[in-house]
């Protein structure tokens, strides 16, 4: 289950900074064939659906970090499948990011997490040479677990996998509750939307449940305009906030931010 989810709730507050418990999962367009990451604020995390989607995609992440880290291994003697899972012992999932902390610890990378050893081993043009990436359910079907949970659905970073125009299509069906806007890897034209789809506005984190207020005037589709810092920490680090100003504060895989 999410660890961070669990541990907003669990600590409300940290360094002076309220966290907002949230999960992020992944689906896949089939009709333009790319992934689709949502983020699910304030989820039940005792949700059946959301537990077995959980597991499902554990089981498959782990099955292609596997692979991944064999293949390592052949290239890289004191590279080890041990010390991989070193760096997933909380959350018992394999993650490209703990594999990139352990090549860097050993100094096999470029010193980064996301930096060119990490796009000459998992970038996806040109493929990377020990990508190994898992089957994901249909975005809809993910979609509909979010909302099972109970909690706010939140169309995270369209640019990066180019879903703007699955973004308008879930706009208007009102099946989405937010759109993160300001996430560095938008385009000035990706911001721009939300003055092209009715309902976005700025959003102020409350303080009775969900972080923002009732929008006034009831519109036919409300939408969150949110940001994101899109941090990822080594694993094992606390939680950190950072230095970054955003309108919100974006819960991540290990920690929120």
């Amino acid at each position: 289950m999410s660890l961070s989810a669990a541990y907003c709730y669990a600590h409300p507050r940290q360094e002076g900074v309220e966290l907002i418990p949230a999960v992020e999962l992944t689906g896949y367009d089939f009709e333009r064939q790319h992934r689709v990451h949502l983020l699910c604020y304030y989820p039940n995390l005792d949700c059946v659906p959301l537990r077995e989607h959980c597991e499902i995609m554990k089981q498959r992440r782990n099955a292609c970090g596997l692979q991944t880290v064999h293949e390592l291994e052949a290239m890289y003697p004191q590279f080890t499948e041990e010390l991989v899972w070193e760096t997933a012992a909380e959350s018992g999932v394999i993650y490209k990011s703990g594999i990139m902390q352990v090549l860097g610890e050993l100094g096999l990378s470029d010193g980064s997490i996301y930096g060119e050893t990490y796009h000459k081993l998992f970038g996806w043009n040109p493929r990377g040479i020990v990508l190994h990436s898992p089957e994901y359910l249909p975005v809809r079907e993910v979609l509909a677990t979010a909302k099972a949970s109970g909690g706010a659905v939140v169309f995270a970073h369209p640019t990066v996998y180019k879903s703007m125009p699955l973004v308008r299509e879930l706009a208007a069906e009102g099946t989405i509750d937010g759109i993160e806007v300001d996430h560095p890897s938008n385009s000035p034209e990706d911001r721009g939307v939300r003055a092209a789809l009715p309902g976005i506005r700025p959003c102020a984190h409350g303080r009775d449940g969900f972080p923002w207020p009732e929008p006034q005037g009831a519109p036919s589709h409300r939408h969150l305009y949110r940001s994101g810092r899109d941090g990822h920490p080594p694993a094992g680090d606390r939680p950190q906030t950072g230095r970054r100003q955003w309108h919100t504060i974006k819960p991540e895989k290990a920690f929120p931010l």
